[in-house]
């Protein structure tokens, strides 16, 4: 495994561990505040859960597939997948700003 993928597949599993843990505490919340009669959302905590939930799937993947020199290439598709939608994103935010003068409205 090239030390970039590996870099990668620590960032990811890094990220991901920091989205389960604030989905952990904020499901904790959501039911605490649940069983005394307050409302609270449960979109936060469940959307910090699949994005943990995501990019650990997307870790876990790439790391066992690269793992393995049959799935390699499958591997590396996996693991630079939200890599290349995270460049792209900030392409496009790029382009948005430059061509408005600044503006968003």
């Amino acid at each position: 495994m090239k030390w970039f993928s590996q870099v990668l597949v620590w960032i990811y599993s890094l990220t991901a561990l920091y989205f389960l843990y604030t989905a952990a505490m904020g499901i904790f919340v959501y039911f605490a505040n649940k069983s005394m009669g307050h409302y609270e959302s449960f979109l936060v905590p469940g959307r910090n859960l699949a994005f943990g939930l995501i990019l650990g799937a997307f870790a876990f993947g790439g790391w066992k597939l690269m793992k393995n020199e049959d799935t390699y290439k499958i591997g590396m598709i996996v693991t630079y997948f939200p890599f290349i939608i995270g460049v792209l994103f900030v392409l496009w935010f790029v382009l948005i700003f430059a061509t408005n003068g600044g503006k968003w409205n």
